[in-house]
C-alpha cells in the first residue's frame, strides 16, 4: 500500500481490497502454537527437467522430462487483476502439484523448476508479487510445500529454450507421454479446463472451433 502514497503521504487512503483477509491470515498464523523457519544451509537441489509456460491466447503447459500436460484458458479469464503473469503462476502451481503427486521421490526435498516469466521466477525468490492474484497462487504453493515437505527452487529459462512453450500454445506432444491429470481447484474452474475437454459454450461463442493457430512467442 505504501507505493500509492507518493508525495501526498497524509491524504486519507482506502486500504486495498483483501486487506481484511490478509490480516485474518496473519492472525491465524501468529496464533499458531509453534512458529519456526529453517535456517538455510547447503542442500542438494534435484533437477528433474520440470518446466512451465503460459500463452494468453491458448493456455498453460508443463513438461517434466518427456512427460507433459496442458490446460486451456477460458474466455473472460483476464479480469480482476488476472493477467499473463497470473497464468504463468498457475503453470508454476500445476507443475509443483504434478511433481509432488507423480515425480518427486522421498529423498528429493529440494527440486528445481524452470519458467520464462521473470515476474513469477523472481517473485518466488522474493516471496511476493505486486499482483494480488499471483500472491494467492504463491500462498497455495507455500501450503503445498509445507504439506509435502518439498522446497521448490525457481530458475529462469529463455522462452526459446523452454520446452513447455509448445503445449502452452496448443502444440501438443504425443498423448502416450501425457502426465496423469490433477484436480483443478474449484476456485480456478471458471478460468481454465483440461486441454482435451469438450469446447464449452463460452469458447464456442468466442469463435473457437476446436483447433489452435498458435503464433510464435517472442524470443526472450
Amino acid at each position: 500500500m505504501l507505493t500509492i502514497f507518493h508525495n501526498r503521504p497524509f491524504v486519507p487512503r482506502t486500504p486495498p481490497r483483501g486487506t481484511a483477509q490478509d490480516l485474518e491470515w496473519w492472525q491465524r498464523t501468529l496464533h499458531s502454537p509453534s512458529i519456526s523457519r529453517d535456517i538455510p544451509g547447503p542442500v542438494t537441489v534435484h533437477d528433474v527437467n520440470a518446466f512451465s509456460d503460459a500463452s494468453s491466447g491458448v493456455g498453460i503447459g508443463i513438461i517434466v522430462g518427456d512427460k507433459w500436460r496442458a490446460w486451456r484458458l477460458l474466455p473472460g479469464w483476464k479480469a480482476e487483476g488476472r493477467d499473463i503473469g497470473w497464468a504463468e503462476a498457475i503453470g508454476f502451481e500445476f507443475l509443483t502439484i504434478s511433481l509432488c503427486r507423480f515425480v518427486c521421490q522421498p529423498h528429493q526435498r529440494h527440486v528445481k523448476v524452470f519458467g520464462d516469466n521473470r515476474g513469477v521466477i523472481e517473485g518466488w525468490w522474493k516471496g511476493r508479487s505486486r499482483n494480488k492474484p499471483t500472491n494467492e497462487v504463491f500462498r497455495r504453493v507455500h501450503q503445498l510445500e509445507k504439506a509435502s515437505q518439498v522446497t521448490f527452487h525457481t530458475w529462469y529459462v529463455p522462452s526459446r529454450l523452454n520446452p513447455a512453450n509448445g503445449p502452452s500454445r496448443g502444440l501438443y506432444p504425443p498423448l502416450s507421454h501425457l502426465l496423469p491429470p490433477i484436480p483443478i481447484p474449484h476456485k480456478l474452474q471458471p478460468f481454465l479446463v483440461n486441454f482435451d475437454a469438450e469446447p464449452l459454450v463460452g469458447e464456442q461463442q468466442a469463435g473457437w472451433d476446436g483447433s489452435f493457430r498458435p503464433l510464435p512467442k517472442p524470443n526472450r
